[in-house]
C-alpha cells in the first residue's frame, strides 16, 4: 500500500480532531488551516499546485492529476468540544506541575505493575502453532541481484498482486541486458495465481558506486519507484526505463544514508520524497526532495532533527496520511520523532519512559488505525497513539530454535497489518506476527522547531534495459511455529524460516489476503535450484490465525455514510482507506477487535465506536458473547454511552476485499441508537475455527 495525501495543498496544515477507536486509539480526521510556505524555491516549483476545496474559501477544485484515483479533498470542520484530558496536537498547553507530577508517577506505577505481571511465570502460555510458506530463489545471474534487503510496496490486483523491493548495496550484481553495468537492484516481482503457480519478475540495475540502499516506495500508478541509496535518491520510470540520480549527499564525512524512505503523491504529479541521515555535522536531518514527475529539477529542504535521525538500518521514516505528519526513528537519543513539515514542529517520545530496557529504534510502520509502530535493537515492538500520548513496548520472545529473546532476534523489519504486526528476527532466523493486547503508559513528548535550510538539485538521467525472467515457487505448508501467549498482554506466533532460509531483513503485509499474511526478503539463503547462483530469495507466510485463536478472531475499523459523495470523490483507494468525509456526509466511525481461543476460554476484546449525527460515543466495558458464522460475526456486551451506562450488541460482516463498499457494520442495544451499514471506509477481517 503506498500512503498519499495527493490532493492536499502544500501549504496545509492538518490537526488532530479525534476519532476513538479500539483501544482508545484516537484517529485523527483531517482538520485544514491554511499555512503560508515559507521555502520559496519549493514554491516556485509548485507554481501550478492545484488548491482544494474548503468550506468557507473561495477556491475551485481542480482535477485530479490521475484520472484513475480521484483526489480526497479535505475539509474545514467546526471547532469541536474535546475531552478535558485531552489536548490539541498544535496547540499544546502546560499542564499544571501537580497534574505532570501525578502524570508521572502513575506511569512509574504501571511500569511496576507491567513488569510484575511480564516475569510471572502464569503470564506466559507457550503452545504449538504452525505457518505456511511459498519461497521463490530467483536467479541473481539473470539480473534478478542479491542480496534483497527491503520491501518498498505490495499491491492490489487487477496490476497481479506485485511485489517491489531492492537488493543491499553492497550485494553487487551485473546486468545482462546492459553489458558491464553492475550495482543493486530494483526488483518488481508478480506471483502467479495460485501463489503455487510460476512466477514472472522484472529487475532494474541501479549501477553506480552505490554503498549501501535504504527504502524504496512506488507512486499510486505504479510508474515510479523512488529509492533511497548512500549517496543519492534514485527514481526509476518503469514504463520508459529511464532512471534519474538525485545526488544529495555530497560530503564524504557523512555517514552512509540508509533510512527508509516515505512518499507522498500531491496534485500535478508532484512528489515528496521524505529520508533521513545522520549528518556527521548536525547529528540527525529529515530531508524531503520534491520533484513533478517528468521533471529533473527537484527543491530540497532539511530540518535538523539531531537524535541521530537516520542512525540505524533500516532507519524508520513514515508518512501518515490521516494528519499530514512524518514520523522518523533517533537512533541515539532513543526516540520516536514526529515531524509537522507545514509549520516546521518536532515532537519526540523517549522510548526509555515506556521501559527502560528499550534501546536504538529502526524501521517504523503506521497501522490503520494511526498507531505508530517501531521495531528496535534491543528486540521490542513499541506502539505510539500520537494524538494521546499512549505507548506500548513489547519485547519478543524469540521462541523457537534457535533460541533468541529480546536483543538477540536482532529484529530489522515490521509491517502492520489489520490490528497485527509483522516482523522479522535477522539473527533468530525467524519472521514472527504479535497480536497487541496491552494497557498502555502515558508518555508526555518534548516539543521543539528545528532549524531547516533550502536546497535545489538537478537530476542527472540514463536510460537502461531491465533484465526479466520466470521462476517457479517452492510450497512448503505446515512448518512447526511456536504461539507464546502473554495473557492477558497480547500474543506472539514465531516461525523459523525453512533450513534453506538466512537471515530476513525486510516485511510488508499481504493486502489482498486475510489478516497474518506477510511477504519478506531473505539477505541469504541456499539456492535450491541452481546452486552455482547467489543468493536472492522471496517469500510468503500465513499465519493461520485458527492457531492463535480456534474460536475466532475478529478486527476492523472504518466509517459509514448516509450521503452520497459528490462524483469524483475518492472515499478511500484500498481497503484499509478510512472515508475522508471531505463532504461532512460520515455519520459514523468505529473500531473493535474480539477474539476467543477456545470455545471454552473468555472472550476478550474492545469496541469503539461514535455516531456524529446523534453525538454518541459508545466504549465497550466488557464483551460477554461472540458468535461466528460463515462471513457474519456477532458480539455484545455492556458498555458507556458518553459515559452513562449501556448495553450493545454489534454485527459485522465480512464480504471480501476491498471492504470499503462491500463489509457492513450493525450496532444496537439499550441506551444506544440503531446505526450501521455498508462500510465507506475501512475493512473488517473474520477469521473463524
Amino acid at each position: 500500500m503506498r500512503t498519499t495525501l495527493s490532493s492536499i495543498p502544500f501549504g496545509t496544515t492538518l490537526r488532530c480532531a479525534t476519532v476513538e477507536l479500539i483501544d482508545d486509539i484516537s484517529v485523527p480526521y483531517r482538520i485544514n488551516a491554511i499555512t503560508p510556505r515559507e521555502d520559496l524555491a519549493s514554491e516556485l516549483l509548485r507554481t501550478g499546485e492545484c488548491e482544494s476545496v474548503i468550506k468557507g474559501s473561495s477556491s475551485e477544485a481542480q482535477k485530479s492529476a490521475n484520472p484513475r484515483h480521484p483526489q480526497v479533498r479535505p475539509t474545514q470542520f467546526p471547532a469541536a468540544q474535546k475531552p478535558e484530558e485531552e489536548i490539541s496536537m498544535n496547540t499544546r498547553r502546560p499542564r499544571l506541575a501537580i497534574n505532570t507530577l501525578c502524570r508521572t508517577i502513575f506511569t512509574l506505577t504501571l511500569m511496576v505493575l507491567f513488569a510484575i505481571i511480564s516475569a510471572s511465570p502464569a503470564a506466559a502460555q507457550i503452545d504449538l502453532a504452525t505457518a505456511d510458506f511459498v519461497e521463490w530463489d530467483l536467479p541473481s545471474f539473470d539480473g534478478a541481484g542479491n542480496c534483497p534487503s527491503s520491501i518498498g510496496a505490495v499491491t492490489r490486483p487487477p496490476t497481479g498482486d506485485p511485489v517491489y523491493y531492492v537488493t543491499n548495496g553492497a550485494c553487487f550484481s551485473e546486468s545482462p541486458n546492459n553489458p558491464g553495468r553492475m550495482g543493486p537492484v530494483m526488483v518488481k516481482f508478480t506471483p502467479g495465481n495460485p501463489l503455487t503457480a510460476q512466477a514472472t519478475w522484472r529487475a532494474w540495475n541501479l549501477g553506480g558506486l552505490i554503498e549501501t540502499t535504504g527504502g524504496m516506495k512506488i507512486t499510486r500508478d505504479e510508474r515510479y519507484a523512488f529509492i533511497r541509496t548512500s549517496r543519492e535518491i534514485i527514481r526509476v520510470n518503469m514504463w520508459t526505463n529511464v532512471l534519474t540520480h538525485w545526488v544529495d549527499v555530497t560530503n564524504n564525512a557523512d555517514p552512509l544514508s540508509w533510512s527508509d524512505l516515505a512518499l507522498v503523491e500531491r496534485c500535478s504529479g508532484y512528489v515528496d520524497i521524505y529520508t533521513a541521515q545522520n549528518d556527521a555535522v548536525n547529528g540527525g536531518v529529515i530531508q524531503r526532495l520534491t520533484v513533478q514527475n517528468g521533471s529533473n529539477n527537484a527543491t530540497v529542504k532539511r530540518w535538523v532533527v539531531d537524535g541521530g535521525a537516520g542512525a540505524e538500518f533500516l532507519s524508520g521514516v513514515a508518512y501518515f496520511s490521516g494528519n499530514g505528519r512524518i514520523y522518523f526513528s533517533e537512533g541515539v537519543d532513543n526516540k520516536i520523532g514526529e515531524l509537522d513539515p507545514n509549520t516546521n514542529k518536532v515532537r519526540t517520545w523517549n522510548l526509555s519512559a515506556v521501559d527502560p530496557t528499550v534501546l536504538a529504534p529502526r524501521q517504523i510502520s503506521i497501522d490503520t488505525k494511526g498507531l505508530v509502530w517501531v521495531v528496535t535493537s534491543s528486540g521490542h515492538l513499541v506502539s505510539l497513539d500520537p494524538c494521546s500520548n499512549d505507548m506500548a513496548a513489547y519485547l519478543i520472545p524469540g521462541a523457537g530454535a534457535p533460541a533468541s529473546p529480546g536483543a538477540m532476534a536482532n529484529p530489522f523489519g515490521l509491517g502492520s497489518s489489520g490490528g497485527v504486526v509483522g516482523f522479522t528476527e535477522s539473527e533468530g532466523k525467524k519472521v514472527g506476527m504479535l497480536i497487541p493486547n496491552k494497557p498502555t503508559v502515558p508518555v508526555t513528548p518534548s516539543c521543539v522547531t528545528p532549524t531547516y535550510t533550502p536546497d535545489s538539485i538537478v537530476g542527472s538521467t540514463e536510460c537502461i534495459y531491465p533484465d526479466y525472467g520466470n521462476v517457479t515457487p517452492d510450497s512448503k505448508p505446515g512448518l512447526p511455529a511456536v504461539h507464546t501467549d502473554l495473557d492477558p498482554l497480547g500474543e506472539f506466533i514465531e516461525v523459523t524460516t525453512p533450513d534453506t532460509g538466512n537471515f530476513p531483513i525486510g516485511i510488508f503485509r499481504d493486502v489482498d489476503r486475510p489478516v497474518g499474511n506477510f511477504w519478506f526478503v531473505q539477505l541469504s539463503s541456499e539456492n535450491l535450484h541452481d546452486p552455482s547462483q547467489p543468493n536472492h530469495r522471496l517469500s510468503h507466510v500465513s499465519f493461520p490465525t485458527l492457531s492463535v485463536t480456534s474460536a475466532g478472531l475478529v478486527t476492523g475499523g472504518g466509517t459509514i455514510r448516509t450521503i452520497t459523495p459528490p462524483l469524483g470523490l475518492d472515499s478511500g483507494s484500498d481497503d484499509d482507506d478510512w472515508d475522508s468525509d471531505s463532504d461532512g456526509g460520515v455519520t459514523s466511525n468505529f473500531g473493535f477487535n474480539v477474539y476467543r481461543k477456545t470455545v471454552t476460554s473468555p472472550v476478550r476484546g474492545k469496541l469503539n465506536y461514535h455516531n456524529k449525527s446523534t453525538g454518541e460515543h459508545v466504549k465497550s466495558v466488557t464483551v460477554d458473547t461472540f458468535t461466528i458464522s460463515g462471513n457474519t460475526a456477532t458480539f455484545s456486551g455492556t458498555c458507556t454511552n458518553n459515559g452513562l451506562p449501556c448495553t450493545y450488541q454489534v454485527t459485522v460482516q465480512d464480504n471480501g476485499n476491498p471492504g470499503k463498499g462491500r463489509d457492513t457494520f450493525n450496532i444496537s442495544g439499550v441506551g444506544v441508537t440503531p446505526n450501521g451499514g455498508t462500510l465507506s471506509g475501512g475493512n473488517i477481517k473474520i477469521h473463524h475455527q
